[in-house]
């Protein structure tokens, strides 16, 4: 379960409008959406502790995960400079999608993830490769990679 109590942000220029109360049950699945610079991403920051508080209280159970487009070119895999495709000719620097997505297990949950996303037609693709939609399905798909 999560469950937001009263939580306000410490530094008081990046704070909501007011005290946030929320309670996710265990068992649901979120996505938080809205328009730029609506507060998802402060939201998702007082959610996994990134944001620090002033006041109120956060419990978080275990397997949150966090996905961040801001840096699509770069946040999937540290070191790698994703769609910089005039550094192509560099295939044998950079992984392929299978070896970026470590110890992939066969199990429902992970071959649905690969149905919903299309992974196994990218899997022999060198990341650099990916355009940014099918970077942005490897992202999600590597982070649900442990069935959080």
């Amino acid at each position: 379960m999560i469950k937001l109590e009263n939580a306000i942000a410490r530094n008081p220029e990046i704070a909501l409008d007011g005290p946030v109360d929320l309670v996710i049950p265990d068992g649901e699945t979120v996505a938080i959406v809205g328009p730029n610079g609506a507060g998802k991403s402060l939201l998702a920051g007082y959610i996994t502790g990134r944001t620090a508080l002033r006041s109120g209280s956060v419990n978080r159970g275990p397997g949150i995960r966090l996905i961040s487009f801001r840096d699509v070119s770069g946040a999937a895999d540290s070191g790698y400079y994703l769609q910089q495709r005039w550094n192509s000719t560099e295939y044998d620097l950079v992984p392929l999608v299978k070896e970026s997505l470590g110890n992939w297990r066969a199990s429902a949950f992970q071959e649905k993830v690969f149905a919903v996303f299309n992974i196994a037609e990218q899997l022999e693709k060198p990341l650099v490769l990916l355009s940014s939609g099918e970077l942005r399905k490897f992202q999600i798909a590597r982070v649900l990679r442990p069935a959080p």
